[in-house]
């Protein structure tokens, strides 16, 4: 949809027009391509917010949630806008979302942001959710913690950020290893 389209691409202007003059915020039967990665009865400007997180375009996604869209939209796969701008190292997205949706959010395989940005290694957006109360001792579907997913990849400089945040090297995961003994 045009909606996306300027999202997308980061067209703020293109978007502000769209919207003031009645675009079409509802995803269509035929929109089959993005149905298959989002879900479909989704609100399209809901979607534009996470086209625009996942592609690092801070000025769209600053507009949407001006305009007080859906930020706890999901993907198909659970992912919020949090989650894609996680994903894809989008450091100025993340610290502004942290201000306005949940922080703890989970995927459908329990993953919160903090969990992405450990299991990636981005010490800098770790320490940006860890500062908003991601909670470090969460767990995912398989029991895993931050922690478990820094240590599991070798990110010692994330290892070493949520240790500080909490006292977390103690904790099991379903295997009941601990993130010391990965």
């Amino acid at each position: 949809s045009p909606l996306r389209l300027a999202a997308r691409n980061g067209h703020v202007d293109v978007l502000r027009t769209l919207l003031a003059r009645g675009a079409e915020t509802k995803v269509g039967d035929d929109d089959q391509q993005y149905n298959n990665t989002y879900w479909e009865d989704q609100e399209d400007i809901n979607l534009a917010l996470l086209v625009a997180a996942e592609a690092g375009h801070l000025s769209v996604v600053r507009h949407l949630i001006g305009r007080n869209v859906d930020s706890a939209a999901t993907d198909v796969n659970g992912n919020t806008a949090l989650h894609l701008a996680v994903m894809a190292n989008h450091s100025d997205v993340v610290a502004e979302l942290v201000e306005a949706v949940v922080v703890d959010a989970t995927n459908n395989e329990g993953q919160t942001s903090l969990h992405l940005a450990a299991e990636s290694g981005n010490v800098g957006i770790t320490r940006l959710l860890i500062d908003h109360h991601a909670q470090v001792t969460r767990k995912t579907n398989i029991g895993d913690t931050p922690l478990h997913l820094a240590a599991k990849n070798g990110h010692v400089l994330a290892v070493r950020a949520l240790q500080t945040a909490k006292n977390t090297g103690s904790m099991l995961n379903n295997e009941d290893r601990t993130a010391v003994s990965l």
